[in-house]
């Protein structure tokens, strides 16, 4: 939290930092009279090389690479012709795609043409650095220190390893790159078989980066002949440290470091098959005080299944490093309401009655976050399920109830799918990841459609394989885990609507078999006292995850705000708020790839959700980044209109422009029947600062039922969110309201927390004439109570320029003292 830039009263600081590239200065006059003296040198290092090129075959063509030495960190070679596989400070080496240098000679061409346009020539940027260009040599590929020795490491008996390998072709999907990654290990495989052994390996994109020993004799057969020279495009040794396998088997408790949590850290309650506080990593964060069994006779509270122990563990430390000298620091601690028994079953009991036991227990300490990690197996929230039991899903209502009336917060696993019927997928059914998430047998589990509860899903952290030959992780970093389940919920509305890290699964080439590994688990505290660890995977940890930054996200805002009370909606509002899609900077990353699988699925919220909550973000300001909160209670059939301050100066920013909007709201549940589950609906729109009242009130009185109607498909009409989302510069023909945005209005509306992200380039000074509108209302289902609501708005300059913080905060003050008059 930064002191200096807390939450303001419409809404807690919660921030998102950009750093502006800087633009690159004019060349100087000087440097137009080198231009031609550049292309002839340019051209002169080219013309011997196209020469051989083209005496080459196809086969011999692959194997070629360039080097060209420049003197300035990094060139940009996009449009080339050429793919870069190892980009130092002065030094690029780089494949010939195509097969011919065309693209960059037409560059040349150009750049040796062109006439200077303020300041600058056309590809200018690419030629003048060049400092020399070659033909690139094996021994380029080295690491200085294998190069250093090379003569004498390809006499060794055996030698330890890595290497980087790139797939031939860039693959037009996930899937193509997959297959092109498996082809390329098993090539691996069999050309070290005799004499050598892959450890572990490590895939991101078309890259895999893989630990391996062979004998000198075969190491010089990797770098030296043509077949590897452009498919290894990196050695280096094996780094000084020990392998995943090596640190969980000789891990002992004594080798790291154990904190507990801040006095004042929130309090998590783990619902589920108990917790364990012998163990040395649970012992400091249980509260043994709040252990209880609500199990039918067995009155123990440790964890007899082991998986409580390990949802408490990533509750309260997020991870679990047990690296050597590590320091594991507590943020939150732990109540341990076990509900499961030794078997995972609760016997004779019904869950929504234990639930509401477990509610009204641990209330009574202040508790107001409940992390369920528990679903039904076989019991799938999708549309056979709905048809079934149009009177029924007693446990979310319950959950939901059980929310609204003591104003707590549930976060829920989206449930997990079985190695089985994944297998079944790949094996039998021909539908490979991720395209089996279509299917209706991959839905969310009851009761992870709870309204009002916060529902989690996985995507993958690592994509290291702990010594399994040429079998490849299934999912790359940052994309759905293979197990996951997906939405929509009970009212149609987004979810699972966070994502957190939670494992990955193995495909086993040529066996269609789908395992797990350890190098792609997550390490969780065990159930005993020795061994202290173990590791695992599924949306249970990812729920656990979550739940560790809404404590963080409470405890902080009790410090940084002046509220004596902390609603649960603020509480979600805040949570999703900090959320985003986890994603590479690349304009075609893995993520849009995933959503090339797709033909059914729309934009794939219900997949993704609203992405991956950052606690960091949550309550932190700084001075071009204003976060601003609200809670209070709304009416039916009323319009709440929120002034947001949007500084004139931002017509001077050279960034994007973003607005962050996040409305939760806790409304009635129905007692039974699924169809008005709801009692009211709310909706929210955003006005730009030259609208009048007239104009707000009209688009908030509009016929909602095409939004709110249950049956519709809330993708169909919605930007997708994998992509960056459509820019909204704010024009005339926008009819003053901001439409365009990551999510869109039909997406968002269906839920009981709904967010969205504003973007625009252009800000115009009339934009700002008066405050920006936020207008939120209330629509009577079939009750005309008040409800709980809240509002979280962050606005950023993302050229880090435009001091937002303070003009805002003027604004806001400014308007209190006016009130007040």
């Amino acid at each position: 939290m930064n002191e200096d830039h807390r939450p303001l009263n419409l809404n807690p600081p919660i921030t998102k930092q950009r750093a502006a590239l800087p633009k690159s200065p004019p060349r100087f006059a000087e440097m137009l009279p080198e231009q031609k003296k550049v292309s002839e040198q340019v051209r002169k290092k080219l013309k011997p090389l196209e020469k051989r090129f083209y005496q080459l075959s196809p086969e011999q063509k692959r194997a070629v690479f360039l080097k060209i030495t420049h003197n300035q960190m990094r060139i940009d070679l996009s449009g080339t012709g050429l793919r870069v596989f190892a980009d130092g400070d002065t030094v690029t080496l780089a494949t010939i795609k195509e097969g011919n240098l065309d693209k960059l000679l037409k560059k040349l061409d150009e750049f040796e043409k062109a006439q200077p346009e303020r300041g600058h020539l056309k590809n200018e940027a690419l030629f003048f650095p060049i400092t020399d260009l070659t033909e690139g040599d094996p021994l380029d590929r080295l690491s200085e220190e294998l190069f250093e020795n090379y003569q004498a490491l390809i006499k060794q008996d055996s030698l330890l390893y890595e290497i980087e390998l790139m797939t031939d072709g860039d693959g037009q999907n996930a899937k193509e790159r997959k297959v092109l990654r498996e082809l390329l290990l098993e090539k691996l495989q069999a050309t070290i078989t005799i004499n050598g052994t892959i450890f572990e390996h490590e895939t991101v994109g078309p890259f895999i980066r893989v630990m391996l020993r062979t004998s000198g004799k075969v190491f010089k057969k990797l770098v030296e002949e043509p077949e590897w020279q452009t498919k290894i495009i990196r050695f280096e040794f094996a780094p000084e440290f020990e392998t995943f396998h090596t640190i969980i088997t000789d891990f002992s408790v004594g080798k790291v470091q154990i904190k507990e949590p801040e006095e004042s850290a929130a309090t998590i309650c783990i619902v589920d098959s108990g917790v364990t506080d012998k163990n040395q990593f649970l012992k400091p964060v249980v509260k043994s005080q709040l252990s209880k069994s609500f199990v039918k006779n067995n009155n123990n509270p440790s964890d007899e299944y082991n998986h409580g122990s390990g949802v408490a563990s990533l509750a309260a430390y997020q991870d679990i490093n047990i690296s050597s000298g590590a320091v594991n620091e507590a943020k939150s601690w732990i109540a341990n309401a076990r509900i499961l028994d030794a078997n995972n079953l609760i016997e004779e009991r019904l869950l929504s009655v234990v639930l509401k036991e477990v509610v009204e227990e641990y209330v009574k300490h202040g508790i107001r976050i409940f992390n369920l990690s528990v679903c039904i197996k076989n019991k799938p929230w999708n549309e056979l399920s709905r048809r079934a039991a149009k009177r029924s899903s007693w446990i979310a209502r319950r959950i939901d109830q059980l929310s609204k009336e003591f104003d707590v917060v549930f976060v829920i696993s989206a449930g997990n799918l079985t190695l089985n019927s994944v297998t079944d997928f790949v094996r039998n059914q021909g539908a490979s990841y991720p395209t089996y998430f279509q299917s209706e047998e991959c839905k969310i589990l009851d009761p992870a459609q709870a309204s009002l509860a916060i529902t989690v899903g996985s995507i993958v952290g690592s994509t290291t394989v702990v010594a399994s030959g040429n079998s490849s992780p299934m999912a790359d970093r940052n994309l759905p885990s293979p197990f996951t389940r997906v939405g929509p919920g009970l009212v149609g509305e987004i979810k699972p609507e966070l994502v957190e890290i939670g494992g990955n699964w193995l495909n086993v080439p040529g066996t269609g078999n789908v395992t797990t590994n350890h190098g792609l688990d997550l390490i969780v505290a065990n159930n005993k006292m020795t061994p202290a660890i173990y590791h695992g995977s599924g949306t249970s940890y990812a729920a656990a995850r979550v739940s560790f930054k809404l404590a963080k996200i409470l405890s902080e805002l009790n410090v940084a705000t002046n509220e004596s009370y902390i609603s649960a909606p603020l509480l979600r509002a805040f949570l999703v708020n900090s959320a985003s899609i986890k994603r590479s900077n690349a304009k075609n990353d893995e993520i849009t790839q995933f959503a090339s699988s797709f033909s059914s699925v729309g934009s794939l919220s219900r997949i993704l959700g609203y992405g991956t909550p950052d606690q960091t973000k949550a309550v932190y300001g700084d001075a071009y980044t204003v976060t601003c909160y609200f809670q209070g209670d709304l009416s039916v059939d009323d319009v709440a209109f929120f002034r947001i301050p949007v500084p004139v100066e931002l017509k001077n920013s050279t960034g994007d422009k973003l607005m962050h909007i996040t409305v939760a709201f806790a409304p009635d549940v129905h007692q039974s029947g699924l169809k008005d589950y709801l009692g009211s609906r709310l909706k929210w729109r955003v006005f730009r600062g030259d609208s009048t009242e007239t104009d707000i009130l009209s688009a908030m009185s509009k016929p909602e039922d095409s939004i709110f109607d249950e049956e519709s498909d809330p993708q169909e009409d919605a930007v997708d969110l994998l992509l960056e989302g459509e820019e909204d510069d704010e024009t005339e023909s926008n009819v003053k309201e901001l439409k365009k945005s990551r999510f869109g209005i039909q997406t968002r509306s269906k839920g009981t927390v709904q967010h969205d992200v504003f973007k625009w380039t252009q800000h115009k000074e009339h934009y700002s004439k008066n405050d920006y509108i936020l207008a939120v209302s209330l629509y009577k289902r079939w009750s005309s109570k008040q409800v709980p609501f809240a509002v979280v708005i962050r606005l950023e300059d993302s050229s880090n320029t435009i001091p937002i913080y303070s003009k805002v905060r003027a604004k806001l003050l400014a308007a209190q003292v006016r009130t007040k008059t």
